[in-house]
């Protein structure tokens, strides 16, 4: 799947720990797809809920951009906790 900047996108997938502070706290998370496709998450308000959801399923949906690495960073919108295997309604 082609996905270009600024696109609105929903995936699925489990929030995990990508970076952790100096106090080995984590600092960013990502939604890890079953596609083993790894978006960041951007620190939004929405963003930040994430990190109370850590090995969580979630299905979040939200603008896709380019990250510094040249990944991909997901600016969420909104997001329900799911249990894998879920369907979309």
């Amino acid at each position: 799947m082609t996905q270009r900047k600024g696109t609105e996108i929903k995936i699925s997938g489990i929030v995990i720990p990508v970076d952790w502070d100096e106090e080995q706290r984590v600092a960013e998370v990502a939604i890890a797809t079953a596609d083993e496709r790894e978006y960041r998450i951007k620190k939004t308000a929405r963003g930040k809920e994430l990190f109370g959801h850590l090995q969580g399923y979630v299905e979040a949906t939200g603008t896709l951009s380019e990250g510094k690495g040249g990944g991909h960073v997901l600016t969420v919108k909104q997001y329900a906790l799911k249990r894998p295997g879920d369907a979309s309604p």
